[in-house]
């Protein structure tokens, strides 16, 4: 079954957002995407994703917010500087200047760092419980789902009781001309 589910939770200055996106398959697959400083996590989440859902292809999206208005992030100036050099070196063998450099150094790997490392137990939990309401929303989706499957397969069942009738009185001569 296809299931959405979304559910958000609060912990110290953090938002915490938990979305899940599923579609058929015959076994779990289950994508992770979360902030680097929950990769320690992420084995606990699949397993309990894997558990809830018992099926399908799903995505896990987590995504926390600083509700503290802190500037939670630093730039590694001297790996900046770095690239940098390489961007100038790159645009004066190709004759063409970027004039996005700001934009392009900050999407370089470790230029941007979040400041965070450390999960607190309250942190952790807030983390899992509300994949646990994302992951029951998911699971209320997908009952919607069959059962709106089910009202149509089995108006689609009736039709065709309904012709049984009609179809019957050529079964004879259907019969006839297979031989």
């Amino acid at each position: 079954m296809t299931g959405y589910g979304k559910a958000e939770s609060f912990s110290a200055d953090k938002k915490i957002i938990v979305e899940i996106k599923s579609v058929n398959s015959k076994q779990a697959d289950v994508n992770v995407r979360m902030p680097s400083y929950y990769r320690s996590l992420e084995t606990d989440i699949r397993k309990r994703i894997a558990q809830l859902l018992v099926r399908g292809k799903i995505d896990v999206y987590i995504t926390v917010e600083d509700q503290s208005g802190k500037n939670s992030y630093t730039i590694n100036v001297e790996l900046a500087s770095c690239y940098y050099e390489e961007i100038k070196k790159l645009e004066q063998r190709i004759g063409q200047q970027s004039s996005n450099v700001i934009e392009l150094l900050l999407k370089m790997p470790e230029v941007l760092k979040s400041e965070e490392t450390d999960i607190s137990e309250a942190e952790k939990q807030a983390v899992f419980e509300t994949v646990e309401k994302a992951a029951a929303q998911t699971v209320e989706f997908r009952k919607q789902e069959g059962e709106a499957l089910l009202k149509d397969i089995e108006s689609h069942v009736k039709e065709i009781v309904h012709f049984i009738p009609m179809i019957e009185k050529y079964e004879k001569e259907r019969i006839e001309n297979t031989k």
